[in-house]
């Protein structure tokens, strides 16, 4: 069957969006599980995020790239190696598959603006559901965490503690924050000339 070039597109897109959605969240796994972010982990154990992201982002890369054998697109069996203006509908066989997406844009493959467009809002997807279930995780966790959160700010917050409550307080501080800040800078005990004065030596 002749290939229409917005299905080919859909279904390419759709395929290639659940690679970087996989692939992203994997990475996303084991670099927290590296870090100790806990409030991005998937599971409540360092030792299985990690392995999850891994099994993960190799599920990603291998469903992306065996897609074809089993999923109807632009591959039919024996029409992959010929122009892909002239590809068939269909399922591919394994000898297919290296060359099953090597499809022109105008024939419905992906261009480099779709991937770019694709890519982002994968890594949203991904990093929004981390924080999901790295709330959960965070509250399994809570009793062996303790006050260990005293001490951090920013980014560290997450080792234990939840997004929204790492967003709070960092927002907390941000805002106590620069109003000493600017205190110190000019401070008049420190520069008996003025600020003017400091400013021009500055210079």
């Amino acid at each position: 069957m002749p290939v229409d070039q917005d299905t080919a597109y859909r279904v390419i897109s759709r395929l290639y969006f659940v690679l970087a959605l996989g692939a992203m969240l994997g990475g996303l796994q084991v670099a927290a599980a590296l870090s100790g972010l806990r409030g991005m982990w998937l599971v409540p154990s360092a030792r299985f995020t990690r392995l999850l992201g891994i099994v993960l982002i190799a599920m990603a890369v291998s469903f992306f790239l065996t897609a074809p054998l089993w999923i109807d697109g632009p591959w039919a069996a024996g029409s992959v190696s010929s122009d892909s203006s002239q590809r068939l509908w269909g399922t591919a066989e394994w000898r297919d598959l290296p060359g099953a997406y090597n499809i022109n844009d105008i024939d419905g493959g992906l261009s480099g603006t779709s991937q770019a467009i694709y890519f982002p809002i994968a890594f949203v997807v991904a990093l929004a559901v981390s924080l999901l279930f790295g709330a959960f995780s965070v509250r399994v966790l809570r009793k062996s965490l303790g006050g260990q959160s005293g001490a951090m700010d920013g980014l560290e917050l997450l080792k234990s503690t939840s997004y929204p409550t790492t967003l709070k307080r960092s927002a907390s501080l941000a805002l106590t924050g620069w109003k000493s800040e600017v205190t110190a800078e000019f401070d008049p005990a420190k520069y008996p000339h003025g600020v003017p004065a400091r400013l021009w030596r500055r210079r």
